[in-house]
């Protein structure tokens, strides 16, 4: 609706001649922002920050010149990326979110490589990250999603015999997955990125809570890209995500990413964080505490079927209903994912993992609601 007291001229104006047919195939990224509720729904870290780190931050943040760009390369984070984690720097790439490299890739690698066809497109497994298939469809290439088996482990020959009908161009493995929080098995990986006929992204936004990485395996092969992110080790509105990329593939995303897309704020903050990992790794083995702690109290509950988690969130299914069950914990301020629809996500949802206070209300929750049923 616009708003009360626009007016707009009475003129013949077509929108959908101008739209992208594949934009019908998409819906909108949909975020609930409800206020005084219990959020145990968007996977960020539920850990408050200590007073002293953010208190810290405040001499920090009035040396930033908030009238001028940012430094476009971010220099001094890139550097200390590269430090930190021992990755070249010529390998970097920042991204506003990790999510923002998703359409940068296929922008820039998304050429039709199947004869008769006038577009690529990208293979991932799925249940997985929603912004695979938004990231890909809304900027002009296709879809190819399979489907994981029965332990929400990767399919290797409907995995292999799509590669050999299909040749896609990019290949898209998110370990941890969401929202299965499993890890997939490293030597199906392996086996895909040693065809050589596609660029393989490890997407690691979960990695620290799985203590598994490709870090250390990222200059072997010259397509291997994988994706990091701050949103989940408790930074999520600094909107940072970090791609390393073997030095030609980062090339090529430079020149389609954006001058200024790192703002100097998030410059700073995450530099600062980088300097002081201490200040947010105690946050992150809390919530590993906390997974196991709730793992084993959701087992409790005849009616869930709880899936073993290597991330900061846990899936469920219910067997009563998800749907149902997503309502009563709203009416009593407490916000999962409701993941419901009809097949394979049938009454399942993902339950970030809280503080411990947030987790044992939601405890107290479940046992009030599934005593009821």
């Amino acid at each position: 609706m616009l708003q009360t007291g626009w007016k707009q001229a009475n003129m013949p104006f077509d929108l959908h001649s101008i739209l992208q047919p594949w934009m019908a195939q998409l819906a909108a990224y949909h975020v609930d922002q409800p206020t005084g509720m219990i959020k145990l729904d968007a996977n960020e870290n539920s850990c408050p920050h200590d007073p002293e780190f953010v208190e810290s931050l405040g001499p920090l943040l009035k040396e930033v010149a908030l009238n001028r760009y940012p430094d476009p390369a971010a220099t001094r984070l890139t550097g200390e990326i590269s430090r930190a984690w021992g990755v070249p720097r010529e390998c970097i790439v920042l991204g506003n979110g990790s999510d923002e490299f998703i359409p940068l890739m296929t922008a820039a690698f998304g050429r039709p490589r199947k004869p008769g066809k006038d577009r690529g497109c990208m293979l991932y497994p799925t249940p997985t990250f929603s912004m695979f298939r938004i990231g890909t469809i809304g900027f002009g290439c296709e879809v190819l999603e399979v489907p994981l088996d029965r332990r929400w482990q990767l399919d290797e020959a409907a995995i292999h015999g799509a590669l050999d009908e299909h040749q896609p161009n990019v290949c898209y493995f998110a370990t941890p997955n969401n929202p299965t929080g499993a890890l997939f098995d490293e030597q199906v990986i392996t086996r895909v990125i040693e065809r050589g006929e596609s660029l393989v992204v490890v997407d690691e936004a979960y990695a620290d809570f799985s203590g598994a990485s490709w870090l250390d395996r990222l200059e072997r092969w010259p397509n291997l890209v994988e994706f990091r992110t701050f949103s989940k080790i408790g930074f999520a509105a600094l909107r940072l995500g970090v791609m390393m990329a073997p030095p030609a593939v980062a090339h090529e995303i430079h020149k389609v990413r954006g001058p200024y897309n790192i703002g100097g704020l998030t410059q700073a903050i995450a530099l600062h964080a980088l300097r002081r990992p201490e200040s947010w790794r105690k946050g992150i083995e809390l919530i590993r505490r906390e997974r196991q702690r709730l793992d084993a109290e959701l087992r409790r509950f005849s009616q869930l079927e709880v899936f073993p988690s290597d991330a900061n969130f846990i899936l469920c299914r219910v067997r009563t209903g998800g749907p149902e069950l997503f309502e009563a914990l709203k009416s009593r301020r407490i916000l999962i994912r409701n993941l419901h629809s009809p097949g394979v996500m049938e009454n399942l949802v993902r339950i970030t993992v809280g503080v411990e206070s947030e987790n044992t209300r939601l405890l107290e929750a479940l046992a009030e609601i599934l005593s009821a049923t």
